[in-house]
């Protein structure tokens, strides 16, 4: 389910930075090869919970955590450019953090929905810059 979240997730932001088509490559965005964004997925955790339903099969609630790190590594030269895409992200998550079938016509039928919430990093990759954000993918019963 993680491979899913963050493909929709991924095109999404693809979409919406000119970038579609192709592979995934999870987000390699780069100017003459000088650099690219890069997206890794740490802190998974999977939670659950039951909820009365009237159907014996159907009474669990799934929550899969994860956060979502998008790191900036360019050259110095193109530095302001990595800078300038994480901005991208940052604002179109930050204003776009519910994915549902609604809104993401594509999202997997097992997923019922996404929300993403900016978190603070508790680590520097590398010297790279860093934005974060945790990731609840919910799965009702039946999904």
């Amino acid at each position: 389910m993680i491979d899913k979240a963050l493909t929709t997730i991924v095109s999404k932001l693809k979409s919406k930075m000119g970038l579609e088509g192709g592979k995934l490559n999870y987000l390699q965005v780069g100017t003459d090869q000088l650099g690219k964004i890069l997206c890794s997925v740490s802190h998974i955790m999977l939670e659950r919970e039951d909820i009365p339903t009237r159907s014996i099969d159907a009474n669990v609630v799934s929550m899969l955590k994860f956060r979502l790190n998008f790191s900036a590594n360019f050259e110095a030269s193109a530095y302001p450019e990595g800078l300038k895409h994480l901005s991208t992200i940052l604002n179109y998550l930050y204003r776009n953090p519910v994915f549902d079938a609604q809104n993401s016509p594509a999202l997997p039928s097992d997923i019922s929905k996404m929300t993403l919430t900016q978190i603070e990093t508790d680590h520097i990759s590398a010297g790279l810059p860093v934005i974060a954000f945790e990731v609840r993918v919910l799965t009702l019963p039946g999904g």
